[in-house]
């Protein structure tokens, strides 16, 4: 009976025994299983010998490139500067006379040829029909008419008259010197006959020369006449050009006069500025004189409208840089057809300038930086290459790259995806 007891105590135990040794063998096989795959994919990341090239991973998204390409850099260059009239005149008298009527203020906004102030008209106009009178009348002595555009003396009738005259004596001086020679005739009628001819003949010159003398005077005349109607003109003071009148300086009933004490013109009716359009005038340094053109555009702004843009462009740029300053002045033209905008005003503007020079320019994202050290990646024959650059400033999402790449090469977009040596 003893031996059953015995094996009835080392049965749990051999059971025991038994599971253990099989859960070692299952967790054998499964950490082969798993050893024999990590190696595999160890394999695929990293390469057997040192310098050899490696792959990406099949799974791995395909970095995107972007090829270098040289561009003009752009950059605001600000100023400030005063808007200036494109012109401004002290509008003055020609005539004498009285002043009979003042049509405009100070702040008036005023046209071209819009009257201004006008003068008592009725001195020049008695001295018009005056002069158109006289030359009416030189007009009906000559027989001339409106349909003539030249004049011949040889048709005026005293002329005419005379040369008639000249051509009788001439025949009768003719037919004695033929009788005379026949003698038919003394040689005293020949002699009488001769002396007539020669007087028709001053007769006929004389004629012609107060013919001439004649004409010249209404040529006179009629010069005269157009300086008259001027002065009747003049007695209407207009405005040159279209702007605001800033100063009147007379009123009605005044006296005015070419010539007035302690000027050196004529006596001053009114300050005129044109607006439209106006000048911005701006202050611009040496270095960057060479980058403006004419024909660019400025924009600006003005205090009395904040938030609101003008426009202008550039049409003078001084010749020479000033010594005291080293700046250049730099004229733009500003359409200012709204008359918003006012002759003196202070105004910041700003200025595109294009860069001379090519440079380069690549995403912030390709470069990626270690210490002080830039690194962009390049590929090259499906290989990526690690290339060590230097960078200047940013602008957005883009850096210049100074050294290190060149136009045409194709970079990594993203640079902190990749490493040197992989294959894409």
């Amino acid at each position: 009976m003893s031996p059953l007891p015995i094996f009835s105590l080392k049965t749990p135990l051999l059971i025991g025994t038994c599971g253990l040794l099989l859960a070692a063998v299952v967790y054998a096989d499964d950490l082969a299983e798993k050893t024999t795959s990590g190696s595999a994919k160890v394999s695929l990341g990293f390469s057997n010998g040192a310098g050899a090239e490696t792959a990406r991973s099949a799974t791995a998204p395909k970095p995107t490139t972007v090829v270098v390409e040289s561009v003009n850099r752009n950059s605001t260059l600000r100023l400030t500067g005063s808007l200036i009239a494109d012109e401004k005149a002290d509008v003055c008298t020609n005539v004498n006379g009285i002043v009979k009527e003042v049509a405009v203020d100070r702040g008036s906004l005023v046209e071209t040829g819009a009257l201004l102030t006008q003068l008592d008209p009725t001195d020049a106009q008695n001295a018009l029909d005056e002069g158109t009178a006289t030359a009416e009348e030189l007009k009906l002595r000559l027989g001339l008419n409106d349909k003539e555009t030249t004049y011949k003396p040889e048709n005026q009738p005293e002329v005419q008259s005379a040369k008639a005259a000249l051509d009788l004596a001439a025949v009768n001086h003719k037919r004695n010197v033929e009788l005379v020679a026949e003698g038919a005739v003394a040689q005293s009628q020949v002699d009488q006959t001769k002396a007539e001819f020669d007087s028709a003949t001053q007769r006929y010159k004389l004629a012609l020369h107060q013919a001439r003398q004649l004409h010249q005077s209404y040529q006179t005349a009629l010069v005269r006449l157009a300086s008259l109607r001027k002065a009747v003109a003049d007695t209407r003071i207009v405005a040159p050009f279209s702007g605001w009148v800033v100063e009147k300086y007379v009123s009605r009933g005044e006296r005015v006069s070419t010539m007035p004490v302690g000027s050196v013109g004529g006596a001053r009716i009114a300050a005129l500025v044109k607006v439209d359009p106006l000048r911005l005038s701006l202050t611009v340094p040496q270095q960057s004189v060479s980058q403006i053109k004419e024909g660019q555009t400025v924009k600006f702004q003005v205090d009395g409208f904040p938030g609101r843009d003008f426009s202008g462009t550039i049409r003078y740029i001084a010749p020479s840089v000033a010594s005291d300053t080293r700046s250049m002045t730099v004229e733009a033209i500003v359409p200012n057809s709204e008359r918003a905008l006012r002759p003196g005003v202070f105004a910041t503007a700003e200025l595109q300038l294009t860069s001379q020079t090519a440079e380069l320019y690549v995403p912030v994202s390709a470069v990626r930086r270690s210490e002080d050290v830039a690194h962009a990646f390049v590929v090259k024959d499906g290989v990526i290459r690690e290339k060590i650059v230097s960078v200047g400033e940013t602008q957005n999402d883009r850096v210049q790259v100074l050294t290190g790449l060149g136009v045409g090469d194709v970079l990594i977009r993203n640079a902190a995806d990749v490493k040197d040596g992989e294959k894409i």
